[in-house]
């Protein structure tokens, strides 16, 4: 595990602070949770993103191509990671 050095806003890192406090963990582990859950949903915009043009090419009545096909599959292999049901 690697060690950084960021700097942070006196009134951002007290709300960190007493947040990671009363939730029972670190600053550290706080950041890492952050930083896990927004690379998360930056993944999940962008299966969404390729989930609504396949379903507008299909809705047009275009032909679905290898690469619709795989949008289509990483979205479906996303969503069962999340537990959602298709």
């Amino acid at each position: 595990m690697k060690t950084v050095q960021i700097s942070v806003n006196d009134d951002l890192l007290e709300k960190i602070d007493n947040y990671a406090k009363s939730n029972f963990m670190s600053r550290s582990a706080f950041f890492s949770m952050c930083a896990n859950q927004h690379l998360q949903a930056v993944e999940v915009t962008s299966h969404l993103k390729d989930l609504t043009f396949s379903v507008k090419r299909i809705a047009e009545g275009q032909e679905v191509d290898a690469e619709t096909l795989k949008k289509l599959d990483d979205f479906e292999r996303m969503a069962s990671l999340l537990n959602f049901k298709i």
